[in-house]
């Protein structure tokens, strides 16, 4: 007790703790942060400790001492990690992969933890891609993913990082090891977030496998001049409900980790349940604050949408890589459709940092970047008189970034721009599937039928043309559409003019 109480004291008076309220167990868990020079993963003679990083057990945040030495209480099940700031990182590949997981730490009571960090230029600018649930459920989806997103991701050399943000897997842990092989092989560092088919559902912590393969499901880290806090959001109900909330220790290290920031830093908080289906959401929003700035960005629902909290807190869900779960009929290399509730395809975002300032594009799998939309006239396909009869002369835009903030106008050919109405209805190609599965004319032979239903979409504006007698046979419909929290998109197709 007396060795404790001392070790407390010296970090009080230090002031580099804020908590120890939850996770003072029976162990204590020391390590050293240094500066890896030649990034062997080893502390060479030459190379020196760091002081100031932070260093966290989920819980409790301490900083390293003048020589990079640190020292925190810990408990079965936790993990401890570094809280990287902008001019420190990993070596490649999966980063919270180097964090340790401890299911005994008392196990570890007399070794040292060895935190390698390599010295990086700190960004003002920066691009990242974030990726929802990807969500393989055996090698075949696994090969879908290879031959998609992961091809797509793996040839570009514009991005920075990539942020996944969970369910990597779909309830198969065994998975892990081969998708961890995966995203290691990406020309970028990779971040994961923890989702709920990412659980071992028979172990005593249900993020304990995941944890094992991929360091730790809350942590944070800092990149350019934004900080970013990732959460485990999924608590679990049994062995096998679940529901969206955050646990005491989560909310002390996000109040903990906040301390160490200036109070105008952006935050971008990376969880899988969407912040609008997190129970105790209010106690986290209460943290951060009504001033900060703050982006949270989530998947889990295989939705693109959009929700806000107050002026200064904005939450994207970036829909699914797997689209639909790797549904639909497949194309001509064999690979499903997917196509998601809200008619969105097989997605993931990128993000552009600039400063605290920040924008973003949705980026279809496999479709060029400037596609942000899916824009429908009735009666251009001759099947759409089988099931479109009360949209005759509506205008349709799916933009898929759209929000309740987002305003669309759309123009014909060089006409003045009408602004359009945002309506809450089922996509016109989800419309389409739904009748033609209904028809039994999907699925076709060895596709798996897509579970759509003609639920509405919530980025969807339309509008009724104007008179058209005046114009030509063909229509070129322009859009445009922005909001003020870092979403703009345009898009332009051609039409048959129905009035010729």
């Amino acid at each position: 007790m007396r060795l404790r109480f001392i070790w407390i004291l010296f970090l009080m008076l230090s002031g580099t703790s804020f908590s120890l309220s939850a996770q003072s167990g029976p162990a204590w868990i020391a390590g050293l942060v240094f500066e890896d020079v030649n990034d062997n993963g080893r502390m060479d003679g030459r190379e020196r400790g760091l002081k100031g990083i932070g260093v966290s057990n989920g819980d409790t945040i301490v900083l390293s001492d003048r020589n990079g030495r640190f020292k925190l209480p810990v408990a079965p099940g936790v993990s401890v990690f570094p809280i990287l700031p902008a001019d420190y990182g990993l070596s490649l590949g999966i980063q919270n992969g180097d964090f340790v997981y401890l299911p005994r730490p008392e196990e570890q009571n007399k070794e040292l933890l060895y935190f390698p960090l390599i010295k990086r230029k700190a960004l003002s600018q920066f691009r990242m891609s974030a990726v929802g649930d990807m969500q393989v459920d055996n090698l075949q989806e696994l090969h879908y993913a290879h031959q998609t997103v992961l091809s797509e991701l793996v040839q570009r050399q514009d991005l920075d990082f990539h942020l996944f943000l969970g369910d990597q897997v779909n309830s198969d842990s065994g998975l892990e090891t081969k998708v961890k092989a995966v995203l290691n092989q990406l020309q970028a560092p990779v971040w994961t977030v923890y989702g709920n088919h990412d659980r071992s559902v028979q172990a005593v912590w249900q993020d304990s496998v995941y944890n094992s393969h991929f360091g730790a499901s809350t942590y944070a880290f800092t990149y350019g001049e934004i900080h970013f806090v990732v959460l485990n959001n999924v608590w679990s109900d049994g062995s096998r409900s679940y529901h969206g909330r955050y646990s005491d220790s989560q909310l002390r290290f996000l109040a903990n980790n906040l301390k160490l920031l200036p109070k105008d830093q952006t935050v971008v908080i990376a969880q899988h349940i969407p912040m609008v289906f997190t129970r105790n959401r209010d106690d986290l929003l209460a943290l951060l604050g009504e001033d900060r700035r703050v982006l949270v960005l989530s998947g889990h629902t295989h939705r693109v949408s959009r929700h806000f909290f107050g002026e200064n807190v904005s939450e994207l869900v970036v829909g699914a890589s797997s689209g639909n779960w790797w549904t639909g009929e497949r194309d001509f290399r064999g690979l499903p459709h997917a196509s998601m509730q809200d008619g969105s395809p097989r997605n993931y975002f990128v993000l552009d940092f600039e400063g605290s300032d920040y924008k973003f594009q949705f980026k279809g799998v496999g479709m060029d970047a400037q596609q942000q939309m899916h824009i429908w006239l009735a009666g251009q396909d001759s099947i759409d008189k089988t099931w479109a009869v009360d949209l005759e002369g509506t205008l349709v835009a799916n933009i898929y970034a759209g929000s309740e903030k987002t305003e669309a106008y759309f123009q014909v050919n060089n006409g003045e721009w009408i602004k359009m109405e945002r309506t809450r209805m089922a996509d016109p190609s989800v419309q389409r599937l739904v009748a033609l599965n209904r028809a039994d004319v999907y699925p076709s032979a060895y596709s798996q039928r897509s579970a759509l239903r003609s639920s509405a979409s919530s980025h969807i504006w339309t509008a009724k043309l104007p008179d058209l007698e005046g114009e030509g046979p063909i229509l070129r419909i322009n859009i445009m559409a922005h909001d003020d929290y870092g979403f703009s998109a345009v898009g332009t197709t051609l039409f048959f003019n129905p009035a010729k």
